[in-house]
């Protein structure tokens, strides 16, 4: 929720939409998926890929229903 890759237009909230599609990278032994998100700020829309873990790829449905990112302010990123 972090990436931002709009113009800066005040006012104009960003929302995140996971598509649901992921691919295992291909590095034997890893656990890093590749997964599109769809970014929107007003009417300019793009898909987006992005690398991520099993953990955070397992809970981006739940991500799917928050309204900002202050809600998982709390959580700790784990490298």
């Amino acid at each position: 929720m972090n990436a931002k890759p709009f113009d800066a237009l005040a006012g104009i909230p960003y929302r995140y939409f996971f598509s649901g599609s992921y691919i295992l990278a291909m590095k034997p032994g890893e656990e890093t998926f590749n997964f599109k998100i769809r970014i929107e700020q007003g009417t300019t829309a793009k898909t987006f890929e992005f690398s991520g873990p099993k953990a955070l790829l397992a809970n981006l449905p739940g991500f799917a229903e928050l309204i900002s990112g202050e809600e998982i302010s709390g959580l700790k990123r784990l490298d």
